[in-house]
């Protein structure tokens, strides 16, 4: 299993909850480093901090470093999954919590679950899996989080 941090674990830069260091490290120190690469048959997989992006931090910056890194290894010859006119994005659950909606404006149904990506020769295919007895925690009600959160903040998507 490998991980990033999401914006709820560390905050970010839309400003829901800001972008703090201190969680990022924690983050780091217990589920490993919070970018990562990985061959899968014809597939390169690039686990990325999307929370990094327009921060400005030295983090930020080694992470788009090592980005490149990884795209001049890949080569012309990588098979990827592109979307003409864009990026192909899929959103992944959390699998511990969900913010509440002073914290979050609702977009749709707030799930926890274990997003499944499926990778072949042939494309992609996403899943997504809530398994019964799933909980929803509300970040904000963690003990862990007020602990280490300056206080809830308000704020919209971007």
């Amino acid at each position: 299993m490998l991980c990033v941090p999401g914006n709820h674990d560390v905050g970010d830069t839309s400003g829901e909850m800001p972008l703090q260091t201190s969680l990022l490290a924690a983050c780091v120190d217990l589920f490993g480093p919070d970018h990562w690469a990985r061959r899968a048959g014809t597939w390169l997989l690039l686990g990325v901090n999307a929370q990094l992006m327009g921060s400005g931090t030295t983090q930020e910056q080694a992470q788009w470093r090592w980005i490149e890194e990884q795209a001049e290894r890949a080569g012309p010859q990588t098979h990827l999954d592109v979307t003409a006119d864009g990026v192909r994005h899929v959103w992944m659950p959390s699998s511990g919590f969900i913010l509440a909606d002073h914290m979050q404006p609702r977009v749709g149904e707030k799930v926890v679950g274990i997003g499944i990506l499926d990778l072949d020769a042939d494309g992609a295919g996403f899943d997504l899996w809530c398994p019964d007895g799933m909980l929803r925690h509300e970040l904000a009600n963690l003990q862990a989080f007020q602990q280490m959160s300056p206080g809830p903040t308000t704020g919209g998507m971007v």
